[in-house]
């Protein structure tokens, strides 16, 4: 079996119309990952200028490995529109408009060690599908509890219900 991603939740989504402290936002995500045991890489970085103000897109993934099989990815991406600098009580913030949106997904076979031949993908595709459902169950489970947990992260951030 090659990779393959399943996406366990997809677009949730949390907004904010606020000052923020970017930078503090970062290092408040990089430590939840840490803390969870991920391992987070920048996917991108985007910033735009505008009347309106800069335009900002910040894309990660964290990958965790949960057995020689599957790994729980979570991308998150935050963005940051018609932003503009002010500053509150000494530190240079911004002002802004602030949406994290958050994907989770499952990767099977991430090292492709079922990629071989067809008669070890048919075994692995079976023993899925038929014998392992109780695994996959709570490996989805799992990928949801992350996602809340980021999510609560995120609005705990903000002091947000």
């Amino acid at each position: 079996m090659v990779k393959v991603a399943e996406t366990i939740v997809k677009e949730r989504e949390f907004s904010y119309q606020g000052a923020v402290y970017v930078k503090e936002l970062q290092a408040y995500v990089k430590k939840w990952f840490g803390k969870n045991g991920y391992d987070l890489f920048e996917k991108g970085y985007q910033a735009k200028a505008s009347d309106a103000g800069k335009n900002t897109t910040m894309k990660w993934e964290g990958g965790k490995k949960l057995d020689e099989y599957h790994k729980l990815v979570v991308k998150p991406i935050i963005s940051v529109s018609n932003a503009k600098e002010a500053m509150v009580g000494g530190k240079k913030v911004v002002e802004a408009e602030i949406k994290v949106s958050l994907d989770v997904e499952v990767e099977r076979d991430y090292e492709e060690t079922w990629k071989g031949k067809p008669v070890k993908r048919f075994l692995r595709g079976f023993f899925d599908k038929f014998i392992a459902t109780e695994k996959d169950s709570e490996i989805k489970r799992m990928a949801k509890r992350e996602a809340e947990g980021f999510m609560e992260m995120v609005k705990a951030y903000f002091k947000a219900d």
